[in-house]
């Protein structure tokens, strides 16, 4: 089993141009520019911890980032992760959610979220964020009727923070 990571990058370089030379790093399956506080969210994989740790402080030294916060993702038995990521709608966004551990488990959230059409990628995660999911939607009215009639109002999510992904670079 590989082990994931999401980044949450901050640069001092366009954030475009940044998230094209993340890219280019093999461990990283998938990063865009994002609207927000962060400037960039990623997706990365290795094949253990060490892996994991090499990959981010790789990163962490190149002169064009200013900060990371990493946020490694949970192993929920019997929860099978997809390897990719692939979007096929137009607008796309990353959500950081956050339960209420006495009305909501992490994993049932998970489960949720992992059996609608709009979810692309969801994890738990370690850090601030309970689960951050990768979503689409066909327009931006879509992804607020997603985000603000569903998952906003699913029982036990008690904040959700939502990054816009910028159009596919």
């Amino acid at each position: 089993m590989k082990d994931n990571t999401f980044l949450l990058v901050h640069t001092d370089l366009d954030a475009r141009k940044a998230t094209e030379y993340l890219s280019k790093i093999p461990n990283i399956i998938w990063a865009s520019p994002v609207y927000g506080p962060d400037h960039i969210v990623a997706y990365l994989e290795s094949d253990g911890p060490g892996e994991m740790e090499e990959v981010i402080e790789d990163i962490r030294a190149r002169r064009y980032i200013k900060s990371i916060d990493s946020r490694p993702c949970k192993v929920i038995p019997g929860y099978e992760v997809k390897p990719s990521i692939e979007f096929t709608l137009p607008v796309r966004a990353c959500l950081m959610i956050n339960v209420n551990y006495h009305t909501l488990k992490e994993r049932d959230l998970v489960a949720f979220l992992k059996s609608k059409p709009y979810t692309v990628q969801v994890r738990a995660c370690w850090g601030p964020s309970d689960t951050i999911a990768l979503i689409e939607a066909m327009d931006n009215e879509e992804l607020r009727n997603v985000v603000c009639d569903e998952i906003k109002l699913y029982p036990g999510v008690n904040s959700l923070s939502t990054r816009v992904c910028y159009e596919k670079i």
